[in-house]
């Protein structure tokens, strides 16, 4: 029937024929989240507000099936999470990345991306980064942008030059709008590929990733718009936040982590002489706005840092005679000054140990930081006082990974997928699931009322029998906005607009740029950029739909060469490149 077919279409773009002229295509998911980086977003907590995604009771298996443990990253070496934005999943694999229609499991496209693997996770900034036209990842010395659902290689940028002989390549990924950030690091070819051993990924002393660059870009273009250098050492790539226009990060001043020619480098090293920088940059320019010397001396296994609510919070674990501790503090985003003193919290656990126990990255929900630090071992903390708080946890069964989570439960490897209920503490076993189990870091991901739990197994001899993605949607009843009915596209925006037709003419020394099949609500820019990645021209208008924009640029004065011209929509980048003989 037509309600039937209505209800079973795919949010996110799905569209229904019922005549010539008698269409009907779904928009998004009122209230549903995403998750478009490592750590959900640019915040690092990996806690999603997805406003239906909770318990196994309240989840129905939506699909079962690919992508498999087939180019998948083994799962000691605990790859970054997979991503969610606009009904799509990206799950990362080794130099390999996989795009999945998030609510039927169709393989949207499967691809090779050589050098783009960042392995161990725990130890390093994200390398992919969602926005809705491309997904962004870091690759050797570049960026590659990809069309979200078709997987065109539609962008390659460059790092930007240093004035160094040294050869580095991409590190941190994220994007913000129209700016892409990304961080260089050196002597990286061994973080690309699959670890013979578990040393670098488990234990205590790990190495841990730096760069020795943070920069900003044009998302379309490349051009930059900023390049920081530290003063003398080099910033810890897991403690990269971006929040409130502010780019914040921990910067060692140890002179000898930046002559180093690793880009991994034990903390002890790098966070010894107590006198590491907490830094705050404008995310728009790069200047500095503050910085403060904090001592984290202590800190010698894993160290991690997130934003919430207006403050940083700084975990990091250490020994302290024979038991493992986790220091937690504070810092305002607003001046960079301690929100409260920082506090010592005894795991009761012994060192040295082997599954993760000195590594736990928190996550925090309606001001409780949550750690699972091993089983039974939780630890909980009030982020607003500062206060730790008793917290009876049972994590159900063996794991090495960290949580997720939604407003009302966390999701973890418990032996199996785990909703852990953040109120009563009850657990919820996802029955559908229970001959699977999840990576060692972290893939369940809720997001677009459903939770996502694609294969991250990989490499597994544990007694669990099916290697499978899996999908769990939310029984909560789930407003669509944006339905589109009727002929063409009136009604509404759809989630996916057809592409504006440009063209390009020249005539007297004036370029003509012709823009055409705009959306009525749309805005565009237009930018020339030379071979040199300036920007020699930019040009914005509001959309009409009775005529096209047609802009008029001067290239009277301009030498002979290649020209890069782009038209930008909210939903669409278009280039074109113009050869000028003189």
């Amino acid at each position: 029937s037509r309600s039937e077919a209505k209800r079973v279409l795919r949010p996110y773009g799905g569209m229904a024929f019922f005549g010539l002229n008698d269409t009907y295509r779904k928009g998004a998911i009122i209230g549903a989240g995403e998750w478009t980086h490592f750590y959900t977003n640019t915040q690092n907590n990996p806690y999603c507000p997805d406003q239906y995604v909770s318990g196994g009771s309240s989840l129905r298996l939506q699909w079962f099936g690919q992508p498999g443990p087939r180019n998948r990253v083994d799962r000691h070496n605990r790859p970054p999470a997979p991503l969610w934005k606009d009904g799509v999943m990206f799950v990362p694999g080794e130099n390999w990345l996989t795009a999945v229609d998030a609510y039927n499991g169709a393989i949207l496209w499967d691809k090779a991306v050589p050098l783009s693997s960042r392995l161990p996770g725990q130890s390093d900034a994200g390398p992919i980064a969602a926005a809705g036209d491309y997904v962004y990842v870091a690759a050797d010395n570049r960026c590659c942008g990809f069309t979200a659902r078709e997987g065109t290689a539609a962008l390659t940028l460059p790092l930007p030059s240093f004035g160094t002989s040294v050869l580095y390549a991409w590190g941190y990924t994220a994007v913000v709008d129209s700016i892409l950030f990304g961080s260089a690091v050196k002597n990286h070819l061994n973080r690309t590929a699959t670890l013979a051993n578990d040393y670098i990924a488990y234990f205590d002393n790990e190495p841990w990733v730096v760069s020795d660059y943070l920069f900003a870009l044009d998302r379309y273009s490349g051009v930059r718009k900023w390049l920081y250098t530290p003063a003398s050492g080099v910033i810890i790539n897991t403690s990269i936040v971006i929040a409130n226009n502010r780019i914040m990060f921990l910067e060692s001043s140890n002179a000898a982590a930046r002559s180093s020619d690793s880009c991994r480098l034990p903390l002890g090293t790098l966070l010894g002489n107590g006198t590491t920088s907490l830094v705050s940059l404008n995310a728009q320019s790069g200047s500095q706005v503050w910085r403060k010397t904090i001592n984290l001396s202590r800190i010698v296994h894993a160290i991690y840092m997130l934003d919430y609510n207006g403050k940083l919070i700084v975990n990091g674990s250490y020994n302290q005679g024979s038991t493992l501790y986790y220091d937690v503090s504070a810092f305002n985003d607003a001046d960079g000054n301690a929100s409260w003193p920082t506090l010592s919290l005894s795991t009761g656990l012994g060192t040295n140990l082997s599954h993760g126990e000195q590594n736990a990255h928190p996550v925090v929900v309606a001001d409780r930081l949550f750690m699972i630090c091993g089983d039974p071992v939780g630890l909980c903390v009030n982020v607003a006082t500062g206060q730790r708080v008793t917290w009876t946890f049972n994590r159900g069964g063996h794991s090495c990974g960290i949580a997720s989570a939604s407003n009302t439960h966390l999701y973890y490897r418990g032996s199996e997928p785990i909703a852990c209920n953040i109120t009563s503490n009850a657990l919820d076993r996802l029955t559908a699931a229970a001959a699977s189990r999840p990576g060692c870091w972290i893939n369940m991901v809720p997001a677009g009322g459903l939770l996502n739990i694609p294969e991250y197994s990989s490499g597994c001899t544990c007694g669990y029998s099916l290697q499978t993605s899996l999908s769990f949607l939310s029984t909560a009843a789930m407003p669509v906005d944006s339905l589109i009915t009727g002929k063409g596209w009136t009604g509404g925006i759809p989630a996916a607009p057809p592409e504006p037709e440009v063209a390009l003419s020249r005539g007297a020394g004036i370029i003509f740029i012709r823009v055409d099949n705009l959306l009525a609500t749309e805005r565009l820019t237009v930018r020339v950029v030379n071979a040199a990645g300036r920007i020699l021209f930019t040009a914005s208008a509001a959309a009409n739909t009775n005529r096209p924009q047609v802009f008029q640029w001067n290239s009277r004065r301009l030498a002979g060469g290649l020209y890069l011209i782009s038209v930008q929509t909210a939903h669409h980048t278009i280039s074109r490149k113009m050869l000028i003989c003189k």
